[in-house]
């Protein structure tokens, strides 16, 4: 049997990184080695080739988180919550319309009011979205560290899988700027992970549990992946190493709660299974773990509980063990194992195939039995990671609740697994690959740019079978405003795909479905946004309600949740009254509202699943109803309280 070159299915669906290296220089190396670092390509050109690629991923990361709304599910409630510290102080209790909102701790929405009082000059749904690139940019540069100390395993992975007869080695000097470049990649295989693409555009304390937990891992790779260089770890090295998984586990808590910091140390309980992770260096930076996790996982929850020690039970025992378990009225349970997987599919597509074929490949080539290769020895940081995405996986699939943003902290365990894929060299079905992707995403950028024509010429869509069909789902018609900046940053998109997918460096179908991901989004959303974000926020909604308010003495609300109330608030400038008492956003109905008695409006919220019960028409008296564009599920209903019943109950009181 032939073991002196990669399958074609490994040349498929990978090769991408080892194609920044001279196709000569390639066939003068023997199959699955090839020189590491020493491109043939002038040194200018890599760097203006590195450069475009990161101005395009940066393009990604930062078009769709300003100049918008917040977004509905969570965002809204995320900015309710920092509109409540910058204006009634609430700092250390998370609320929500004057009422405690446990849910999360506060790390996020402190950052987020942090920067929106730093840029008081924009407002304030903009500037607090700014925590949102510093969140993103922790993440990026983590997951950028964790694969640049993976590369050496990677190589040797490749070599091994050539079948070469001679120790694989690279000295210092050559391992460098292919560490970069596999650094690289993995930020571009993140960018074209379709679980990303737009929770990283939102400001949500996911965003906080992502950065913490990449960190945290990350830095366990680098622990690991020390006896693969052959390098002994000094006292500040492990005593560095140890507080960087300390505060990724301490960001990951303060983000979100216990989940992040559980899986991180149930990972490294894990990876005392490798010899890797049993030196005295491993002891010294579990010891400064420890240390530098204790200051978040203690203050803020010492200083809850004495503010409100119920406070505290209800953050801890309902927010984050009733929730894993599935008790309570918290949204996500009852989901069946046959939603999360299609969930989860497509989330980490196409990370997760690339992980399955490293994984399948591996153990195909250790059944051989040609060349001795072992993961646990020379491979531990890789390992580690596998061992993360197991633990992530079973937590999040046998967990009582479960939405589709919970598989955040989940996606770059896969992006790392499925990274190796990108050393191997490409063939003609990666090449045909290339191709089809590159047709399809230019054909997603013409339809793009014909609706974007269509909406700024006729406010329409032809033909009219398909505006119907977007209809459902968009406003229609829609009159969208042409912005020059968003016309310059599409063009300026297309303009780096173009310089940089021609290139052979990015023959592989990795790199290209994640070059066109990214591009596709950049100019989707330049042009579209006005369109996106008058279906997904509430500001029309609202802006049309406060016409219709006037001055209302005061406004009770029905079955608005934490969002919508959140949203009320900030459009209408009214500060709302609910109907009902407690703390979820419509309230007990066995608990009504003293303060609602006298008020002389009322919006209600009715869905399609859960109609509110029925008014005394006697009473009120409907004046206006509406809702989000395209949205067939919600409507709000305003009523206002006939004069006689008012003066009633003014009487009464």
């Amino acid at each position: 049997m032939d073991n002196t070159r990669p399958s074609a299915l490994a040349a498929a669906v990978a090769g991408d990184l080892t194609d920044m290296v001279a196709t000569s220089q390639v066939a003068s190396f023997p199959a699955g080695r090839l020189p590491i670092g020493r491109s043939q390509a002038p040194a200018a050109a890599r760097q203006r080739l590195r450069a475009a690629l990161w101005f395009l991923l940066l393009g990604y990361l930062v078009v769709g988180v300003f100049g918008r709304f917040p977004w509905k599910a969570d965002e809204p409630y995320s900015f309710g919550i920092i509109q409540e510290m910058l204006e009634d102080g609430q700092w250390l209790v998370p609320h929500v319309a004057d009422q405690p909102f446990l849910e999360k701790p506060p790390l996020v929405y402190w950052l987020g009011a942090l920067s929106a009082k730093s840029l008081d000059f924009i407002p304030q749904h903009e500037s607090s979205r700014f925590a949102v690139l510093i969140l993103v940019a922790a993440t990026v540069l983590a997951l950028n560290w964790g694969a640049c100390h993976l590369w050496l395993e990677t190589a040797r992975w490749r070599n091994w899988l050539g079948s070469m007869n001679h120790a694989f080695s690279v000295d210092q000097a050559d391992g460098v700027a292919s560490r970069q470049n596999y650094g690289l990649f993995a930020v571009l295989l993140f960018a074209g992970t379709l679980g990303f693409a737009e929770q990283i555009h939102k400001l949500t304390a996911d965003l906080g549990q992502l950065a913490g937990c990449v960190i945290a891992l990350c830095a366990l790779i680098r622990l690991g992946t020390a006896s693969t260089y052959r390098r002994r770890i000094g006292l500040r090295s492990s005593v560095f190493i140890g507080a960087t998984v300390g505060t990724g586990a301490g960001v990951a808590f303060m983000s979100k709660g216990l989940l992040g910091p559980g899986l991180i140390a149930l990972t490294w309980l894990s990876c005392l299974s490798l010899p890797a992770y049993r030196g005295p260096a491993s002891r010294i930076a579990a010891l400064a773990a420890m240390v530098a996790a204790l200051p978040w996982f203690l203050i803020w929850p010492s200083l809850l509980y004495a503010s409100s020690p119920d406070l505290f039970d209800e953050w801890l025992w309902t927010n984050n063990v009733g929730r894993f378990l599935g008790h309570g009225d918290l949204g996500g349970t009852g989901v069946p194992l046959t939603s999360k997987v299609p969930a989860l599919m497509l989330a980490a597509f196409p990370a997760l195939p690339l992980a399955l074929f490293v994984v399948v490949r591996t153990w195909r080539e250790q059944a051989k039995g040609c060349v001795r290769w072992v993961a646990r020895r020379d491979a531990p940081g890789h390992v580690c990671v596998a061992l993360y995405v197991l633990i992530s996986l079973g937590v999040l699939l046998a967990s009582g609740s479960f939405r589709d943003n919970y598989l955040l902290p989940l996606l770059p365990g896969f992006v790392l697994l499925g990274l190796p894929t990108a050393s191997l060299p490409s063939g003609r079905l990666a090449s045909s690959f290339r191709r089809y992707t590159t047709v399809g995403f230019s054909l997603a950028v013409v339809v793009s740019v014909l609706l974007w024509l269509q909406l700024v010429t006729t406010g329409t869509v032809w033909p009219s079978a398909a505006g119907a069909v977007i209809a459902k789902v968009l406003p229609l018609p829609f009159d969208l405003p042409v912005s020059v900046y968003s016309i310059v940053v599409a063009v300026s998109a297309v303009l780096l795909w173009a310089y940089v997918g021609r290139r052979r460096w990015f023959d592989g179908w990795t790199a290209s479905w994640s070059l066109g991901i990214a591009m596709l989004w950049v100019v989707s959303l330049s042009l579209l946004l006005p369109w996106v974000d008058a279906a997904r926020s509430y500001q029309r909604v609202f802006a049309d309600l406060r016409v219709q308010l006037g001055a209302p003495n005061c406004l009770v609300t029905s079955n608005l949740g934490e969002s919508e109330l959140s949203m009320l608030e900030y459009v209408t400038d009214i500060d709302a009254v609910r109907q009902y008492q407690g703390r979820s956003g419509a309230g007990d109905p066995s608990r009504p509202n003293p303060a609602a008695f006298g008020c002389d409006s009322m919006l209600v919220l009715s869905n399609r699943g859960s109609p509110p019960a029925p008014l005394d028409l006697v009473t009120w008296r409907p004046v206006w109803h509406g809702s989000r564009p395209a949205d067939a599920n919600e409507r709000f209903d305003l009523y206002i309280r006939n004069t006689r019943d008012l003066l009633a109950q003014n009487s009464k009181r």
